[in-house]
């Protein structure tokens, strides 16, 4: 009788282990992660991209993001929508969200693009000549626009 009590205990104990194993999966309902849209569907880098879906983690470190496998970060998240930027380095093609080793991926291809003026500034006010500045992000170079076509639309004291 101690021998079946022996045997049924073991069998217990390991059903009881089996149960406790389970998917390593960290999204809210331990299914696989689904994207079903991504807005907007193409920005130039470091523009903020919103990812909704379902299954994802509410934890901001269970998720990562990649565009075509370019690393991105993720600034907010919770089980439906992640928030990333477009990472320097991205190129077009998919986006993938990975939660707890379960990958979903875009069903279109996000295209990014570098903005042809990175930033311009404007100098001289004193002689009320306007001098613009901009720095081209395709080619780097540095162009100086000046003249009076420019007209500031506030009138300088």
């Amino acid at each position: 009788m101690f021998r079946y009590l022996s045997v049924f205990g073991s069998l217990v104990g390991i059903l009881f282990l089996l149960a406790g194993c389970g998917s390593n999966s960290t999204s809210a309902t331990g299914a696989s992660p689904i994207i079903s849209s991504v807005t907007p569907t193409s920005a130039p880098v470091g523009a903020t991209v919103t990812i909704n879906g379902r299954n994802f983690s509410a934890i901001l470190a269970d998720n990562t993001v990649s565009f075509n496998g370019t690393a991105a970060v993720v600034s907010s998240c919770t089980s439906t929508q992640v928030i990333t930027t477009v990472p320097s380095g991205a190129t077009n093609g998919p986006i993938t969200v990975t939660v707890g080793g379960d990958n979903a991926t875009s069903t279109s291809s996000f295209t990014t693009f570098k903005l042809p003026l990175q930033f311009a500034y404007v100098t001289n006010f004193g002689a009320r000549k306007v001098s613009a500045y901009a720095i081209n992000a395709t080619t780097g170079i540095l162009t100086e626009i000046t003249g009076s076509p420019f007209i500031p639309p506030v009138l300088f004291p």
